[in-house]
Protein backbone atom coordinates (compact mmCIF):
# COMPACT_ATOMS: atom_id res chain seq x y z
CA UNK A 1 0.00 0.00 0.00
CA UNK A 2 1.47 3.18 -0.84
CA UNK A 3 1.38 6.05 1.57
CA UNK A 4 -1.28 8.20 -0.49
CA UNK A 5 -3.50 4.84 -0.07
CA UNK A 6 -2.86 4.84 3.60
CA UNK A 7 -3.54 8.74 4.05
CA UNK A 8 -6.42 8.37 2.49
CA UNK A 9 -7.46 4.88 4.07
CA UNK A 10 -6.78 7.12 7.67
CA UNK A 11 -8.31 9.86 6.36
CA UNK A 12 -11.77 7.61 6.02
CA UNK A 13 -11.43 6.64 9.67
CA UNK A 14 -11.10 9.80 10.88
CA UNK A 15 -14.20 11.24 9.09
CA UNK A 16 -15.95 7.79 10.30
CA UNK A 17 -14.58 8.62 14.21
CA UNK A 18 -15.54 11.92 13.69
CA UNK A 19 -18.81 11.36 12.80
CA UNK A 20 -19.03 9.08 16.30
CA UNK A 21 -17.88 11.09 18.42
CA UNK A 22 -18.55 14.56 17.70
CA UNK A 23 -21.55 16.97 17.26
CA UNK A 24 -22.18 19.09 14.31
CA UNK A 25 -19.85 21.85 15.63
CA UNK A 26 -17.47 20.91 16.52
CA UNK A 27 -17.28 18.16 13.50
CA UNK A 28 -17.82 21.47 11.11
CA UNK A 29 -14.46 23.05 12.38
CA UNK A 30 -12.76 19.82 12.57
CA UNK A 31 -13.83 18.73 9.37
CA UNK A 32 -12.28 21.62 7.62
CA UNK A 33 -8.88 20.17 8.83
CA UNK A 34 -9.29 16.66 7.14
CA UNK A 35 -10.79 18.37 3.87
CA UNK A 36 -7.71 20.46 3.47
CA UNK A 37 -5.57 17.46 3.61
CA UNK A 38 -7.73 15.46 1.75
CA UNK A 39 -7.29 18.10 -1.13
CA UNK A 40 -3.79 17.16 -1.00
CA UNK A 41 -2.89 20.87 0.09
CA UNK A 42 -1.23 19.73 3.81
CA UNK A 43 1.09 21.78 5.57
CA UNK A 44 2.72 22.61 8.54
CA UNK A 45 -0.28 24.26 9.98
CA UNK A 46 -1.89 21.20 9.18
CA UNK A 47 0.05 19.23 11.22
CA UNK A 48 -0.14 22.01 14.13
CA UNK A 49 -3.94 22.02 14.28
CA UNK A 50 -3.58 17.87 14.27
CA UNK A 51 -1.32 18.35 17.11
CA UNK A 52 -3.46 20.47 19.14
CA UNK A 53 -6.75 18.87 18.15
CA UNK A 54 -5.25 15.32 19.30
CA UNK A 55 -4.56 16.99 23.20
CA UNK A 56 -7.82 18.51 22.96
CA UNK A 57 -9.33 14.94 22.84
CA UNK A 58 -7.20 12.80 24.33
CA UNK A 59 -9.54 13.02 27.42
CA UNK A 60 -13.05 13.24 26.19
CA UNK A 61 -12.39 11.30 22.70
CA UNK A 62 -9.81 9.04 22.92
CA UNK A 63 -10.34 6.44 19.86
CA UNK A 64 -10.45 10.42 17.71
CA UNK A 65 -7.07 11.23 19.34
CA UNK A 66 -5.55 8.50 18.27
CA UNK A 67 -6.68 8.36 14.92
CA UNK A 68 -5.64 12.10 14.47
CA UNK A 69 -2.22 10.35 15.34
CA UNK A 70 -2.71 7.91 12.63
CA UNK A 71 -2.97 10.80 10.30
CA UNK A 72 -0.26 12.69 11.88
CA UNK A 73 2.26 9.83 11.34
CA UNK A 74 1.16 9.30 7.81
CA UNK A 75 1.72 12.54 7.07
CA UNK A 76 5.03 12.28 8.28
CA UNK A 77 6.19 9.34 6.13
CA UNK A 78 4.62 11.53 3.10
CA UNK A 79 7.44 13.93 3.98
CA UNK A 80 5.08 17.11 5.40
Amino acid sequence: MTTEQELHQALAKLKQVMREALGDHERDLFGDIATRIAGGHPDENVKDELAEKAVEFEVSHPTLAKTIKEVMETLKNMGV
